[in-house]
């Protein structure tokens, strides 16, 4: 937790040139949301959220169909019990990294690098602070019993908010994208299995508060910041970063007018 929170950091940072980087290059024209797009709930987008988190929920210790957390522990043991890397580290940052490329290369998805940029901001808030709350009340060990934090795996719920981002941005444009990147996402998730940090249920829950922080999020943005994007309504935000040894906290605000 503490290197993904580390390599988090890097990442910012890398945002942060990013946005710089694009004003300067890519045309900042005003990109357009459908009237209506994002002004109803679609409850059909929260189906696959709600199954990987139900059914995550069915699967502690002897629990689940076809497979329980402890089937899933027991084949790893048999089969990966030497299994160690660390890509799952840097993986977690590909689907997300790779919306921001495109941003940067003028490929533009449904929206400008500002809105996208504050989307994922409130994703993580939702989908990261629903990880750290659930840790503490839980208190449940991880399969190598290195601490008692193993439920949700926040490296899967990072992964899925960046793949469903580039679903929700490029997918339209080219179903190759949302395909990476939730192969990515996991990618990661499995590597969290077979490095013996998470089980099966941590895993399965984590994907599904990534894409529900992530659609919520979407909503949220359209509904209570944009407040409907049909009508002419102004953003002015403030993200400033604040980077120290003892982590990292970011100071949010914005004016709707």
């Amino acid at each position: 937790m503490n290197l993904l929170k580390n390599r988090f950091k890097k990442y910012i940072l890398l945002l942060i040139s990013v946005f710089i980087i694009n004003s300067q290059v890519c045309p900042q024209d005003s990109i357009k949301i459908p009237a209506g797009r994002y002004n109803t709930i679609e409850l059909t987008s929260f189906i696959v959220p709600a199954v990987l988190i139900g059914y995550g929920l069915t699967t502690f210790k002897n629990n689940g169909f076809p497979f329980s957390s402890k089937d899933v522990y027991d084949y790893r043991q048999k089969n990966f019990s030497n299994f160690n890397t660390h890509l799952d580290d840097i993986i977690a940052f590909f689907p997300a990294l790779t919306a921001y490329t495109l941003q940067i290369d003028c490929y533009k998805g449904k929206n400008s690098l500002k809105d996208m940029t504050i989307i994922f901001a409130v994703s993580n808030i939702f989908g990261m602070g629903s990880a750290e709350a659930l840790k503490r009340i839980t208190k449940h060990d991880r399969p190598d019993n290195s601490d008692n934090k193993s439920f949700p795996s926040s490296h899967t719920i990072f992964a899925f908010i960046g793949a469903d981002m580039l679903y929700q941005e490029y997918g339209e444009k080219s179903a190759w994208f949302s395909i990476g990147g939730y192969t990515a996402a996991s990618a990661v998730a499995l590597m969290r299995i077979l490095n013996n940090k998470h089980w099966f249920s941590d895993v399965l829950v984590g994907a599904g508060i990534g894409i529900l922080s992530s659609r919520l999020s979407y909503l949220f943005y359209y509904k209570v910041i944009k407040h409907y994007p049909d009508k002419k309504n102004k953003l002015t935000f403030n993200l400033v970063p604040d980077i120290s040894n003892k982590g990292m906290k970011f100071s949010f605000s914005y004016l709707v007018y």
